[in-house]
């Protein structure tokens, strides 16, 4: 749903199929709120609390007295407190508890010298973000584990700020295919999937060019949504990052990304667009295999 206008149309359909034996037609609504306290469905519901026609009601997986909760489901959302508790208190609570200016809590991002023995790789995935003349472009490989856990298995990164000659599309499409064949010669396995910016079309056509290989495009959402994803992956505590030099710049856009306190007040926050080329992979690559990740059933 876009807005409010949404009920406006379709809250009088319901009540306009009344049938005769009863007295009033009962709509309801269920949702979970949104993190941030100007959304329009949460200042909507702040409205309707002082309206003598709605009633509001809140519940929460605590209020379960049936046992629709399985273990399996509380042993998670424990994960969830543990590793994030504001998350937590969001998603499982249904508390709007703001978004700050951090965007990650960036502890979450766990380095490692090595993947353990227990938690050996079963797919590879590649996420690209790709810039122009005055923007990096970035490479992410990653590997999903047994046990479900995501690794951050090295990052190419190529910035054309400063430079007098920067590269053409031929060069980096060269440099980019050669680091996703490094890197599959190194797990010996092949790629589950190569996700790119839906924005971009001159690089992915001259990667298909000289490499018979087009790279999925993403379908984007608004930028909260896509962050959505990754947070979800970090409260869980599936995120680990390999501690080399390559990683460094992931880490440390991830830990300056930041939203834009001009836009916290509004339903369509923005983030500081400065430094975010990994971070914007990222993302794609959460929101584009989020089946893979056990993001969406």
């Amino acid at each position: 749903m876009k807005g409010p206008d949404v009920f406006d149309q379709a809250i009088p359909t319901f009540i306009r199929q009344k049938a005769r034996y009863i007295d009033t037609v009962q709509v309801f609504f269920s949702y979970n709120p949104p993190r941030n306290p100007y959304d329009w469905v949460n200042e909507w519901v702040t409205d309707k609390e002082n309206d003598p026609d709605y009633f509001i009601d809140t519940s929460t997986y605590l209020d379960d007295e049936l046992g629709f909760t399985t273990d399996q489901q509380l042993k998670l959302i424990e994960k969830y407190k543990e590793n994030d508790p504001d998350y937590y208190r969001w998603l499982y609570l249904g508390e709007v508890v703001g978004l700050g200016t951090n965007v990650y809590n960036f502890d979450l991002f766990k380095k490692v010298d090595q993947i353990p023995d227990n938690d050996y790789l079963t797919d590879l995935y590649f996420s690209m973000d790709i810039g122009h003349d005055v923007s990096a472009t970035t490479c992410g490989a990653y590997g999903l584990s047994v046990n479900g856990n995501l690794y951050v298995l090295d990052t190419y990164y190529y910035s054309p700020a400063g430079k007098v000659r920067k590269k053409p599309p031929t060069e980096l499409a060269q440099d980019v295919h050669d680091f996703v064949e490094g890197i599959c010669d190194r797990y010996n396995m092949d790629p589950a999937n190569m996700t790119a910016d839906s924005a971009d079309g001159a690089l992915d056509n001259q990667y298909y060019s000289m490499f018979g290989v087009h790279w999925h495009k993403v379908a984007k959402k608004k930028k909260v949504e896509m962050i959505d994803r990754a947070q979800d992956m970090l409260a869980q505590g599936r995120i680990f990052v390999l501690d080399i030099e390559n990683n460094q710049v992931f880490l440390s856009e991830h830990r300056d990304y930041r939203w834009d306190e001009k836009t916290l007040n509004s339903d369509d926050p923005k983030v500081i667009k400065e430094k975010d080329h990994t971070c914007d992979q990222f993302m794609y690559l959460c929101l584009d295999n989020e089946r893979d990740f056990d993001l969406k059933w």
